[in-house]
């Protein structure tokens, strides 16, 4: 926040501030708002933090060690239900025990509260195991609150339930089916074996593919093209070397062999322009896939943009550039 002055007000004078509040507030909800629209529930951040300004180092890359520490975030009095009978109880029990928060509301989503996709898998074993009954796990992601919980356990959302189930035999083969698009010609040219000159990554921001980029800088003299998702090709390539400073392994000169791509694997084609996708079947000569949602407690149906469809589109690329393809997603 900028006073007229052009002075920076500390997180103290802002916290009797009301104004100053209520656009924070309203920063949160829509940035909330945003991101529900684009990730998981189990990926949605717990915490926000609005700031005047991102603090810097000299070379113009986010300086995290300045970022201020998580505020202690106090629950508005107003919105805590307490537990209306016994089960709630049991069930509020388990949560403050897993995330360490007390109290909980019957109407506070796990998720916002700290829970994820490992903890919300602890939880939901306790619970099963507390009531001797079977739990279906989607169930929870869709409905992350103890009041939903304890209705689901009671039977009241068997109907809900059923309709999250796993998918039949049939529908797995039916997924697991190639479309007709996806099949070698042929007339392909052979691929490339060797001296490979421009290699495709995909996953790049993560932490195996900071390594595997690390590893195809040193190992090779390869143009590395990195699908992120950025707004340009600028913004994809500060991702990316930020990703390889946050791990140690940035080197001098790595950014003149990497070409940033705005992109999104789960999209078709890849999420790139039209102009990108045929320089990419031109120019790739190696496709190493590592893009995907590592989650055993996700549903098959939140997994399947990135997880499926992405490796769907990446073959895609396959049959046109004739890339050889290393794929390492789960």
């Amino acid at each position: 926040m900028m006073n007229k002055n052009n002075t920076m007000h500390s997180p103290q004078s802002l916290s009797n501030n009301p104004l100053a509040q209520e656009h924070d507030a309203e920063v949160i909800r829509q940035l909330r708002d945003f991101i529900r629209k684009e990730l998981p529930e189990a990926m949605i951040p717990t915490h926000y933090v609005v700031l005047p300004r991102l603090p810097k180092l000299p070379n113009g890359k986010i300086d995290r060690k300045q970022l201020p520490a998580l505020p202690l975030q106090k629950r508005n009095q107003q919105t805590y239900i307490a537990p209306r009978n016994l089960q709630e109880e049991k069930i509020a029990r388990i949560w403050q025990d897993v995330l360490s928060v007390s109290p909980i509301s019957i109407e506070d989503s796990f998720f916002e509260l700290g829970g994820d996709s490992l903890s919300v898998v602890q939880m939901v074993s306790l619970v099963r195991r507390k009531f001797d009954t079977p739990i279906n796990l989607r169930y929870v992601f869709k409905n992350p609150t103890i009041s939903s919980l304890s209705a689901y356990i009671k039977g009241k959302h068997r109907t809900t339930a059923f309709a999250l189930q796993n998918l039949t035999d049939q529908e797995l083969l039916e997924e697991a089916r190639l479309p007709v698009d996806i099949s070698a010609q042929p007339d392909a040219l052979a691929a490339v074996q060797d001296n490979f000159q421009h290699i495709l990554l995909t996953g790049g921001t993560g932490y195996t593919g900071a390594f595997l980029l690390r590893e195809f800088l040193d190992r090779s003299d390869a143009t590395l093209w990195v699908i992120v998702r950025a707004a340009d090709s600028q913004q994809a390539l500060e991702r990316i070397i930020s990703n390889l400073q946050q791990y140690g392994l940035q080197r001098s000169g790595d950014a003149a062999r990497i070409r940033g791509i705005s992109g999104n694997v789960g999209k078709p084609y890849l999420g790139v322009d039209k102009p990108t996708w045929y320089s990419l079947c031109q120019d790739i000569e190696m496709i190493v896939h590592n893009a995907a949602i590592s989650s055993y407690a996700m549903p098959y149906r939140q997994l399947k943009a990135t997880n499926v469809l992405g490796t769907l589109e990446v073959l895609r690329l396959v049959l046109q550039s004739y890339a050889p393809l290393w794929h390492d997603s789960p």
